[in-house]
C-alpha cells in the first residue's frame, strides 16, 4: 500500500494524452502546451480539467468497476452540458496500469474539484489557456505531506460562478 505522498508523486510524473480533432496532444503537470492552447482557443475554451473515475482514493479496483465508474463520470459530465474528450494517463513508474480519463472543456476549477471529490479522486489536473497544468488535491484537507509536492501555480482566486462568468473565463 502506497502513502498519499507517494501517490501524488506518481500523479505529478504521469503523462496525459488526449485526442482533439486529428491531433494527439500530450499534457504534463507543471508545463504549458502551445498545441493544446491553440486547439482550445480554436474551440473558444479558456479552462479545462482532466480527471478519471478509476481507482477512487488511490485504491486499485477491478477493471469492470473502473469501467462502470468511468461510464458514470461520462454521463454526469454530459448531463452537466460539458464537452469532453477521452484521454489516457500513464505513470512512468512500472506496475501502474494506464487510466482512461476525460478532458473536460470550459469547466471551472471549483466544479472540477467537486466532480473529482464526487468520484473519490485524490487529485485532478486543471489548466487555463496560456498557463501550466496544475495538479490539484481533491482531498479536503490534503495531508501536510501532499502540500509540499503540489505542482503548478494554484492561485488564491477560485474560478467559479461567484467570481466570473463563462465568457470572462474564456477570455483568459
Amino acid at each position: 500500500m502506497s502513502t498519499q505522498k507517494e501517490r501524488f508523486e506518481g500523479y505529478a510524473q504521469s503523462r496525459f494524452e488526449v485526442q482533439i480533432g486529428e491531433e494527439t496532444l500530450r499534457i504534463r503537470v507543471g508545463a504549458t502546451n502551445r498545441a493544446l492552447d491553440d486547439a482550445l482557443k480554436g474551440l473558444g475554451v479558456g479552462e479545462w480539467a482532466l480527471l478519471s473515475a478509476h481507482n477512487p482514493g488511490g485504491e486499485a479496483r477491478e477493471a469492470a468497476e473502473n469501467e462502470e465508474s468511468q461510464r458514470t463520470l461520462c454521463a454526469v459530465v454530459d448531463d452537466m452540458g460539458f464537452e469532453a474528450h477521452s484521454a489516457t494517463a500513464t505513470c512512468p513508474r512500472g506496475g501502474v496500469p494506464a487510466e482512461v480519463c476525460l478532458l473536460i472543456l470550459d469547466i471551472w476549477k471549483s466544479q472540477a474539484l467537486e466532480l473529482g471529490r464526487g468520484f473519490g479522486q485524490e487529485a485532478i489536473l486543471y489548466g487555463r489557456v496560456g498557463e501550466s497544468a496544475q495538479l490539484l488535491a481533491c482531498v479536503v484537507p490534503p495531508s501536510d505531506e501532499v502540500e509540499v509536492i503540489r505542482v503548478g501555480r494554484d492561485s488564491a482566486a477560485e474560478s467559479g460562478p461567484e467570481s466570473e462568468s463563462k465568457s470572462e473565463s474564456a477570455e483568459g
